[in-house]
């Protein structure tokens, strides 16, 4: 506001206080309208000032600006009235110097001076009506309309050239930046022109909206060009092209500003924009859909595609997928995109849903229902997805939805199928070694017999087809340990379990398999593959203490099942009967030396190749069980070979139906030293338990060798003792047994026979069983024949 215009306003006032005083109006009542108009401008002006709505973000700088116009006002106004003030005073002195006529004079002058103006005011009055002024009016109204015409017309113009310029920038995604701050500057000069047209060309609003048109499209291919490179944010990181995407970014963080700028200063307008910041972030999670479907869905729709692809294998090719995806996520993309928005954490979130809706889709498909499965998947979860996310400092509790949630309609139908599984699994172990035994029979087959087996690829190498068991123990025992294994690595006590308890069921039911299996029919199966499967039995023992450990830290609530005593008392049972039979079905092939090394076609000159045979066969058999069976088994298989060499030697003196002859006493003393020998070498059984053991067979030749043909008290005696020891160690020795071996010595008749049959009668009757249970039978299941069945009906101790 200028000086001009401030005189102006002190005239106008000074007219005004005149008028006033005429009238004889109060002074407040003056000052009162002062103050009414001054406020009346001042409204009118801010209004002129604040003509459209981003106007509004401008009041601090308005406010600013009046404040230093008035402050230069107060300073004119100073200076004015200061100037006035000396003017008057140097009037009045003036005045004072002059003369009286000369004052007179100029007094008359200014008189005239006032005279001629007023005339000429008058005539002026006269030249203009009050039609001209109203013509006047009009023209400089149409002279204002022209100008303002013009001034749109050239935004107009400026705007069209500004829509052709966004378009070629939009060609360019360099240029995006460029694009958006051009396209705000025809935004903000549309909405003048719309403001104005709105205002003061009312009627022509509708046809001046069609010429900015061509802003708002620009504006929607500008969103849609943003909204594509936002969406494709990551190939872009892919094509190194970072810089465009920091671009979008920066109009991100633009519209931003803008928002938060209308959130504190809301305003209303008739023009509202659209919150491009929320639209970005959509478009930014639209893209991160995007890259999952593109890049990581289809390693999963492996499972449920009918690609064959299992569960645990696509899991692992989504590991790596994945670590390989976020590493770049975090080292490209990331930095690229403004802190504020959490991109990583949003990919992460995003990603983590996506793999929830996949594992309830296999849930619902199907996928997840074998055991094996459903547990890898389990531990996938909660041992591998925790690994991915760790070194991102993520972890899977931080997100709101749960994975192992999707799988828990799953629990109950895998802990009831996990025992049918892992029966299956021992079944199938069963059923294979079984089959695949060779009896003593195998070589006493066909010749078509052979051909077919050869044909059906049936091993008839005892050796080759222990092996084979082995191995098939040594895979199955091998799944049963992964399987445990991936159980504990779930971490998840039900699965845990129910695992443990099918484990147990399983491997009870296999133990009971094969004691039936080997009672009924035990003399079937070849020594050297009873050996190869004790040490298969034993690998399935060895299972039960790491399921005790896990029994025992998780429980089994499984009541149904045998606890892990009774499975492992089951194995004890089943490898000590395998052990036994390994041992009696090898010696079972050596009888034949054993009667010739006591009594069947018995020679007096040489029993040194009896001896030979038996040596030889046992020692060919304790050499193959130290190479197949485990070392903690050897003592007690030696105690077995030992007890089948006792007991093969006794049956074979109760096979012969001829007399023993004189010289039999010492060589059977000579065969059972060298026996006991042989056992303490070869066996490493210490002498002081063969002599234990072996003291049957002494008692026995002492039977065959004492002189009892007269009934002298003293030998009586002795004969009494030698009763009692055999029965004091052997519970099954009867008198049958000990009256066969009298009635086959060549130097008593029946009346001897008599009078000492009547001493063993009373011996038997008044000497029970007095040894250790523990301590093995060696004449359990040995019935001497009877080549004369009157022969015991004549001894008259017998009726």
């Amino acid at each position: 506001m200028g000086s001009s215009e401030l005189q102006h306003r002190t005239k106008k006032v000074s007219s005004r206080k005149k008028a006033n005083q005429a009238t004889d109006y109060d002074k407040d009542e003056f000052f009162k309208q002062v103050e009414e108009e001054a406020k009346e401008d001042a409204i009118s002006e801010l209004a002129a000032l604040l003509d459209n709505p981003e106007a509004m973000f401008k009041l601090e700088r308005i406010r600013l600006e009046q404040q230093e116009t008035l402050n230069l006002m107060k300073r004119d106004l100073k200076t004015l009235v200061q100037s006035q003030i000396d003017a008057k005073r140097n009037g009045i002195e003036l005045l004072n110097e002059i003369h009286g006529k000369e004052r007179e004079g100029y007094l008359s002058e200014i008189e005239r001076c006032c005279k001629s103006a007023q005339k000429v005011c008058d005539s002026t009055s006269r030249l203009t009506s009050r039609e001209d002024y109203r013509l006047i009016e009009e023209v400089s109204l149409a002279r204002y309309n022209v100008k303002q015409t013009k001034k749109a017309l050239q935004r107009l113009l400026t705007l069209q050239k500004g829509i052709e310029e966004v378009g070629a920038l939009l060609e360019d995604d360099d240029s995006i930046l460029n694009a958006y701050t051009k396209l705000r500057e025809l935004e903000q000069t549309r909405d003048k022109i719309l403001a104005t047209a709105d205002r003061d060309a009312h009627s022509q609003l509708s046809q001046i909206q069609r010429n900015v048109r061509g802003v708002a499209e620009e504006a929607a291919n500008f969103d849609i060009k943003l909204r594509d490179l936002i969406e494709n944010h990551y190939q872009l990181a892919k094509e190194n092209r970072r810089p465009v995407l920091v671009k979008c970014m920066q109009i991100m963080h633009r519209e931003r500003l803008e928002r938060d700028k209308i959130d504190k200063a809301p305003t209303i307008s008739q023009f509202p924009r659209k919150d491009k910041f929320k639209e970005g972030q959509k478009w930014i999670r639209n893209g991160i859909d995007s890259v999952f479907d593109r890049v990581l869905l289809p390693i999963l729709r492996q499972a449920s595609g009918g690609t064959g692809s299992s569960v645990s294998k696509v899991l692992y090719e989504y590991k790596e997928a994945l670590r390989e995806n976020l590493t770049f996520v975090k080292d490209v993309v990331e930095p690229s995109f403004p802190p504020y928005l959490f991109i990583f954490n949003q990919y992460c979130e995003i990603y983590h849903e996506k793999l929830a809706n996949i594992l309830k889709s296999w849930v619902s498909q199907g996928v997840l229902s074998a055991p094996d499965e459903f547990i890898r998947s389990v531990t996938w979860i909660n041992e591998t997805y925790v690994d991915i996310l760790t070194p991102f400092s993520v972890h899977p509790s931080s997100f709101q939805t749960s994975l192992l949630d999707e799988l828990s309609p799953l629990y109950l139908t895998i802990q009831a199928s996990l025992k049918t599984t892992m029966d299956d699994l021992c079944n199938n172990l069963f059923v294979r070694v079984s089959n695949s035994k060779v009896s003593f029979q195998s070589e006493d087959k066909t010749k078509k017999e052979k051909e077919k087996d050869q044909q059906q690829q049936t091993p008839t190498d005892p050796g080759v087809a222990g092996r084979d068991a082995v191995a098939l123990f040594d895979d199955t025992q091998y799944g049963l340990q992964k399987r445990l294994k991936e159980a504990v690595n779930t971490k998840e006590s039900p699965i845990i379990q129910a695992v443990v308890a099918s484990f147990l069921y399983a491997l009870n039911n296999f133990h009971e398999q094969w004691l039936t299996t080997l009672s009924e029919d035990p003399t079937s199966f070849h020594p050297l593959f009873l050996m190869y499967l004790m040490s298969g039995l034993d690998r399935f023992d060895s299972l039960i203490s790491d399921i005790r450990s896990l029994a025992e830290s998780v429980g089994v609530l499984d009541t149904s099942v045998p606890t892990c005593d009774t499975v492992h008392q089951g194995y004890i049972e089943v490898i000590s009967t395998v052990k036994s039979l390994a041992s009696s079905n090898s010696l079972s092939e050596i009888q034949h030396p054993f009667c010739v090394l006591f009594g069947k076609d018995w020679k007096e000159a040489d029993c040194d190749p009896s001896i030979q045979a038996i040596s030889s066969h046992i020692r060919t058999f304790w050499t193959t069980s130290k190479n197949i069976i485990p070392a903690k088994f050897l003592p007690s298989l030696g105690f077995e070979v030992m007890h089948q060499i006792i007991t093969s030697s006794i049956l074979a003196l109760y096979t012969t139906k001829k007399s023993f002859p004189r010289a039999f006493p010492a060589s059977m003393e000579q065969s059972i030293a060298q026996l006991m020998e042989f056992s303490n070498r070869e066996l490493t059984i210490s002498p002081s338990v063969l002599d234990i053991h072996f003291k049957v067979l002494h008692s026995l030749k002492d039977l065959i060798d004492l002189d009892l043909a007269s009934n002298e008290p003293s030998k009586l005696e002795l004969y009494k003792n030698v009763v009692k020891s055999l029965r004091r160690y052997n519970a099954d020795v009867t008198l049958e047994h000990l009256i066969f071996v009298i009635q086959h010595r060549s130097d008593l008749d029946n009346t001897q026979v008599n009078n000492i049959g009547e001493v063993i009668k009373r011996v038997c009757e008044e000497n029970t069983f007095l040894g250790d249970l523990s301590t093995p039978s060696y004449f359990k299941g040995i019935v001497p024949p009877k080549s004369d069945g009157s022969f015991f009906n004549n001894l008259s101790f017998w009726s």
